[in-house]
């Protein structure tokens, strides 16, 4: 089976990573809510990315992000770095290879249970959905 194609506009990604984030503040502890988290704060820097480099839709990233069809993807440390998001407006946060922050996006779909690690990555992507809320 092929996957088609989706592409979201800036608003579009701008309105879920809204979204997500108040469903994830509602039931913070929740396995779910946290997923929509992590969600939230990926369609959170590809909306930032897309106003930054004035493109329209995540069609466009081919464009900008050579051999990258979805941009970075799940890769929320790679859009950190694309972005130039500085640490210090983040939480403190240990990058861990044996435990990458997208194996937490894996972990919670899945429901598997979160080590300490992954709690404090929750944590961190809090901070991310925070600091673009708060410098949109």
């Amino acid at each position: 089976m092929i996957m088609a194609d989706v592409h979201s506009t800036r608003t579009e990604l701008e309105k879920a990573s809204t979204e997500h984030f108040k469903v994830y503040n509602r039931a913070p502890a929740e396995p779910s809510h946290q997923l929509l988290l992590f969600y939230a704060v990926e369609c959170g820097l590809k909306a930032r990315y897309l106003a930054r480099e004035s493109l329209l839709s995540t069609s466009d990233f081919t464009s900008k992000l050579p051999g990258k069809k979805y941009g970075h993807g799940h890769k929320i440390m790679d859009w950190i770095a694309e972005l130039s998001i500085p640490a210090s407006a983040l939480s403190q946060f240990a990058v861990d290879a044996a435990e990458p922050i997208l194996q937490l996006h894996e972990k919670l779909r899945y429901g598997v249970t979160l080590s300490p690690h992954c709690i404090q990555q929750v944590a961190y992507l809090y901070s991310i959905a925070e600091f673009m809320k708060s410098n949109p």
